[in-house]
This record gives structure tokens, sequence and C-alpha cells, in this order.
């Protein structure tokens, strides 16, 4: 009772203690009851009721006819000569201020005011000038994709959900799991893709002058979990964008290690003709390439004649295309469908992302309410497991008419990546049905373009 008097005691005088606090001048920092200096506050509310009356009455004072309600004055900036208002507040020039995406790359915007300043300047132009200068820029090279087009008629769902059970299975792959941060998954991730690799195919990166190709690298962080498990000779990062934080810095430092970053669309880079892979054997990496990437990658790199191996880590089925799928022949032979059954698959494969409620989740595309409306959300991510294992089977024959034989295995858990299935293949004796790779005899000779009989469709992966 005595501590409850106490505090109720306390918090009854708290207010005298507030009135007997010493006021300070904020100006000379003296006394206030001691203090000279000229308290001007009703002076400056006086002056700005009058500016606010005058500016009612269209008083500019040679500021911006503009009232700011929140900040309860007019804005300070001056107005051109003959004008009421400044550029920002002008009603006759404020569209100009509109934003207008780049008609070069519309994945920013401009001001339509800058738009002939922004044309001379713009990064994006800057970029392209670069590479098509370089030794290895070959259009459209590895977008043709591999295998007939074809323009058969479009079967009913259940005959093609009747092929797809067939075709493909609906196995779920795990693995290791666990992680804390999203930079401790993608660590996580890229040294369990290095490990299971090893696993499958031993003897991937063994030698003194191997060439990790990173695909698609980003960062480079897989590249980075296979120096740190063994240093291959030279290390080469294929990336179409600019990336911060890189791991280039890291690898330049050690000793013996070539390290090159080709910066580049996959469509269009002759990997043949990068000067660090030139008289080196070639091991393939890539980690999550989004849907028609995984194909240009593969496309891309089946093309060197010293490729061992391959270990690429697929994602985002449902955005493969046709015109780049480099297993149509296995699609067609499985399935026997046409370029809109293609379509339907890859729409199908999103499923298996999918949560429990069937909200769309980590690597699925937008759910379609038109697909699959008698199934439950269980079978159809079963559906959606079987359409990523039927494309992925694709790419693998693809890889084995070209000399590489492989398989596919999960490399973790669902839990730490949906994404978690590995294709890993390397050189094997050719079989009868197998594509050698074009051999260019020097980097100075004539480039031709790669034959395909549909010809190069130029497709932009997004």
């Amino acid at each position: 009772m005595e501590e409850l008097a106490a505090s109720v005691d306390l918090f009854l005088h708290k207010p005298r203690e507030i009135e007997d606090q010493k006021r300070i001048c904020a100006a000379c920092a003296a006394d206030k009851n001691k203090c000279i200096c000229k308290d001007d506050r009703r002076d400056r509310k006086a002056t700005k009721r009058r500016t606010r009356l005058l500016h009612m009455r269209g008083v500019t004072l040679g500021v911006c006819a503009h009232w700011m309600p929140r900040k309860d004055r007019p804005c300070g900036f001056p107005p051109p000569p003959g004008r009421k208002w400044c550029r920002e507040h002008d009603p006759e020039l404020c569209g100009r201020d509109e934003r207008m995406p780049c008609p070069i790359d519309p994945s920013h915007k401009i001001f339509k005011r800058d738009l002939e300043a922004h044309l001379k300047v713009c990064e994006t132009r800057k970029d392209r000038e670069r590479i098509l200068g370089r030794p290895w820029y070959s259009e459209g090279c590895n977008a043709g994709g591999s295998g007939e087009l074809g323009n058969d008629k479009e079967m009913g769902e259940k005959e093609l959900l009747d092929k797809l059970r067939l075709a493909a299975s609906d196995k779920v792959g795990e693995g290791a799991t666990g992680v804390k941060s999203k930079r401790a998954r993608h660590k996580t991730q890229a040294s369990l893709i290095v490990d299971t690799a090893l696993r499958m195919a031993p003897s991937l990166l063994n030698g003194d002058d191997v060439a990790v190709v990173d695909l698609g690298a980003g960062k480079g962080g897989l590249a980075d979990a296979v120096v740190a498990n063994k240093q291959p000779g030279a290390v080469v990062f294929v990336e179409r964008e600019s990336r911060r934080h890189k791991a280039d810095g890291k690898l330049r430092r050690l000793e013996a290690l070539e390290v090159e970053r080709v910066r580049g669309d996959l469509a269009d880079i002759d990997l043949a003709r990068v000067g660090t892979l030139r008289g080196r054997v070639c091991v393939g990496v890539a980690k999550h390439l989004c849907g028609s990437a995984t194909d240009l990658a593969l496309n891309a790199f089946v093309a060197l004649s010293d490729a061992r191996g391959v270990a690429v880590a697929t994602c985002c089925h449902h955005r493969c295309e046709w015109s780049s799928y480099v297993g149509r022949d296995y699609f067609r032979k499985q399935i026997g469908g046409s370029a809109a059954d293609f379509a339907r698959i890859a729409r199908w494969s999103s499923w298996a992302c999918q949560v429990e409620n069937g909200n769309t989740g980590e690597h699925a595309a937008p759910v379609c309410a038109d697909d699959l409306r008698d199934y439950t959300t269980s079978q159809k991510r079963e559906i959606g497991r079987r359409c990523k294992a039927l494309l992925d089977a694709g790419r693998l024959d693809f890889l084995r008419r070209h000399g590489l034989a492989g398989s596919r295995r999960a490399y973790c858990d669902v839990e730490l990546s949906p994404e978690n299935w590995l294709l890993v293949a390397e050189r094997c004796v050719p079989c009868a049905d197998a594509v050698l790779p074009v051999v260019r005899k020097s980097p100075c000779s004539p480039v031709l373009p790669r034959k395909f009989e549909e010809g190069v469709c130029g497709c932009v992966v997004i």
C-alpha cells in the first residue's frame, strides 16, 4: 500500500515538476525569463495569415499561385516571367510531366518532354551497340529450338491427360531441407546442386583445365559453389542483365583461375567463339533458368565441341514456348500433339507449385479458372508434376541425341524450393541418331547460322 501511495503521489505532483522546469531560449540558450531575444512567433503567424488572404484574392507576391493545403502555404518556386504558376503546377505545362515507357526498353519510363534527349543517352541502346561488336555475338543462333514445328489439330482434354499419364511420372522430389533466410536458401540450393551433380556424374569436374560455364549466372552464386567444391581452370558467367554484388570479384582474386563475364542474351551467344573456352573441356551449370531460357542454354551449350557435361536446375515450365523448345520431336512422339497441346501442357505445369488452398504459389503462373475444372487441387498438382516431367524428358532426349546421356533427379526438398529438379548429363558414345555439334576452325572464320527447317524465330524470353 505504501508503494501504491508513493506512485499516486508521484503522478499527482508530476505536472508541478513540469511547471518548475527551466524554459530555455532556442536562439541564445539563456533562461526564457531573462532572454532579450525578440519573440517573432506572432509576427510569423500574422505574415502567414496575410499571405493566405492575399493568395485568396489572387495576389501572387512573387511566388507560385498554387496553394499546398497540407503545408498550409503557397508553393515557394518563382513562376516564369509573365506566368502565374511555376513549371510544376502550371496547368498548360503539366502534360509535359507525364511519364511513358522508353521506346527502346519498356522496362523503364521517362518523361515525355525528355524523349528526344533520352533516346540519345539510353543505356539499353548503348548496351545493345556494345553487344553487336562482340566476337561471340550471332543473332538468333540458339533461338530456333529443335524438332519439327508441325500444325496438327488440337486434341481433347481427356485424350491429352490419358497420354500424359502414360508418358510422364508424377514422382515428387525429396532431399535435404532447412533454411532460415533467402540468402541462406540460395546458397544452400547452389551447394546441393553441385553435390547432387557430382553424385550423378562423379567425373564431371575431373581435370585441371576445365572451364565452368554458368548459364544465366545472375550474381554467380552457382559457379562460386562449384569453385568451393573444386577449383576449375576457368569460369565464364553468361548473363544478359547488369547485377550488383557479383561473385566475379571474389573469384578473380584466386590464383590460376581465369574469369570472364559475357553479357548478352542466350539466344545470341555463340559459346564456341568465347576466348576463355577455347581449347578447354567445358561443363555447363545453370540454376533456375525460367522457361525457354533453359532451352536456349542447352541449345547454346551443345554447340561446343568440347562439352563434357551439363547440370541444369529447371524452373517455371509454364514459360516454355513451342518455337524455342528443344524437345519437340520427343513431345510429338510421346503425345503426338501440336503447338496448342504443348501450350496447354506448359500451362498445366504451373499447378505443381500451387499451395494447398489452390492459390498461386512460388514459381507458379496465375491460376486459370477454365483449366481442369473437374479436378481437385491435389489432382491438379499431380497433373502439373507429370507435365514438368514430360518437358524435362524432352530436354534429356535432346541432350542424348547430342551425345550427352543423363537423367533427372531432385536435389532438395519442396520446402526448400518447389522447383527442385536437376537435369545432369555427361558425354557418352554418340547414338545412331545423334546430331554432331557445329565445329568452327577459327574465331576469325565467317560464322554460318545453324540450319533449322523452321528458321530463327527471334523470340524474347521474359
